[in-house]
Formats: structure tokens, C-alpha cells, sequence
């Protein structure tokens, strides 16, 4: 009950502000403490000496300034496969991939401080390594470029990775997915059987070419001189027929008027 008489009169005190006088305390016969800003007239009352009250102006807590934020730097890593492209399609004659991915690296910071932010970027980027993968495996590359040799026919699938100092990966591309068509057995050994025949070709052309301006240069071939002497013979053969086709009229003329002739002594004698 003390306590909450107590407590009360503290709570007076602190509302009535500076307009408070003064504060008499009085105990009862039964021992009970109160107070009041008068004094008591059945009992005997003691004024209280109270300490100076806090009388600073409130704080305003809508105005109330924010607390500075501690700069940060977060790096972000962005790596793109630029080379080859996909759903793309090797065709025969090709018979070579090439592979490149490049990456980029930009700085979220809330800091007005560019050389900070140009620091923090540096230091990003320091010790960055891109990986290339062809169907999960690790190429050979510097760079960020390598070159798949003799690439065989079928589906492949490339990808690029990117590793920090410390190995760990902080970013990885698009996947990309191409396709390589080669001839079939069939045509690549016909295509080998051409390629050992043109030669061969080519080779008994020039052989019959030789042949022949040897020949030229070393005169007529036995053939060729039979060929000669035979000629005259034959222009005489056919000079002398057309000589016995020309005679076969008149030798059918004159054998008509002694037809005749014979005709009419047969009719003289009977």
C-alpha cells in the first residue's frame, strides 16, 4: 500500500511539471506513508526535499536523423558464350569448332566514393579464370578461347564457367547446343577412290600426249606408209570402174541391130 501511495506521488510530481510546489509527506497511526501538496491536519506532516527534475525539451522522433549505412561493394559477374551459337549446325566442309566466352564484371555499392568503387572493381576482377566445357568436360583454352580439332558428327553441348582466385565458381554462361553432320563411310570412300584415280588419270594423258609429238617428230608410222602406198592402187581401181560402167551402153546398142539382123534371115528362109 506504501509502495502504491508512493509510486502515485511520484507520478503527480512528474505530471504537474514545474508548476509542483511543495511536498509534505505524513504517516498515519497504523503507519501508512502518503503525500500531498498541503499538510496534513490530523497527523503530523515533514516537507519533502525532491532532487531537480529533468527539464530538457523532448526529442523529436518523426525528425529523428538516420543512422549512416556502412558503405558496401558487391561485386556482380555476368559471362556469355559468344561463340558458337545456339541450335547452330557444322556442316561437312567444316571441320573445325571454335569456342570463346567472354565475362563482365560490375560493382553494387551505395558508396558516392568512385575511386572506392573503381578499387572495389579492381580487386574483382583480380585473378578471374574462364573455363570452357564440351559435354561436360574441361577444354584445353587461354583466354577464354579454344579450338575442338576434327570434331566428330553427332549433338555436342559447350559451356563456359567462371572461377575466382580462390576456385570457386562465381558465374556460368547459357548452355549451347549445335550439330555436326559428316558424310557417311560410303561417300568418303568413293570421295578416297576418286581422289587415287585422278592422278592415275592424269598420268596416262600425259603419256598418250608424249607419245603422240614423238611420233610426230620422228616421221610417219608403218601403218601410216602402208596407208600411203595403198592409195594409188585404189584410185586405179576405181578409175577403171567407172571406165566399165560408162561402156556398158554402147555395148548394149550394138547388140540390138544384130538381134534384128538375125531375126529377119530366119523369116526369109521359111
Amino acid at each position: 500500500m506504501n509502495i502504491i501511495k508512493y509510486s502515485f506521488a511520484i507520478a503527480l510530481i512528474i505530471a504537474t511539471g514545474p508548476s509542483w510546489g511543495q511536498i509534505y509527506k505524513t504517516v498515519d497511526e497504523h503507519g501508512n506513508i502518503s503525500y500531498s501538496d498541503k499538510p496534513s491536519k490530523q497527523q503530523k506532516s515533514e516537507l519533502v526535499n525532491l532532487p531537480e527534475l529533468n527539464r530538457s525539451q523532448a526529442m523529436d522522433l518523426k525528425n529523428k536523423p538516420k543512422a549512416k549505412a556502412a558503405p558496401f561493394f558487391k561485386p556482380v559477374y555476368r559471362l556469355y558464350l559468344l561463340s558458337p551459337k545456339h541450335q547452330s549446325h557444322l556442316t561437312a566442309g567444316l571441320r573445325d569448332l571454335s569456342v570463346e566466352a567472354k565475362f563482365e564484371v560490375n560493382i553494387n555499392s551505395n558508396s558516392a566514393d568512385q575511386s572506392a568503387v573503381n578499387q572495389a572493381l579492381a580487386n574483382a576482377k583480380t585473378g578471374l579464370k574462364i573455363e570452357l566445357l564440351h559435354n561436360g568436360k574441361l577444354l584445353a583454352s587461354s583466354n577464354g578461347k579454344a579450338k575442338i580439332k576434327e570434331i566428330p558428327q553427332g549433338t555436342h553441348k559447350l559451356q563456359a564457367r567462371l572461377r575466382s582466385a580462390t576456385g570457386a565458381t562465381v558465374a556460368t554462361s547459357e548452355s549451347a547446343t549445335i550439330y555436326v553432320h559428316r558424310p557417311s563411310s560410303l561417300l568418303r570412300q568413293a570421295s578416297a577412290d576418286e581422289s587415287e584415280l585422278e592422278p592415275l588419270a592424269e598420268d596416262q594423258q600425259q603419256t598418250s600426249s608424249d607419245g603422240d609429238t614423238e611420233q610426230a617428230a620422228d616421221g610417219p608410222t608403218p601403218e601410216a606408209s602402208d596407208a600411203e602406198q595403198t592409195k594409188p592402187e585404189n584410185e586405179e581401181a576405181e578409175a577403171a570402174e567407172e571406165a566399165a560402167e560408162n561402156d556398158a551402153p554402147e555395148s548394149e546398142s550394138a547388140s540390138a541391130p544384130d538381134t534384128a539382123e538375125g531375126a529377119e534371115d530366119s523369116n526369109d528362109q521359111d
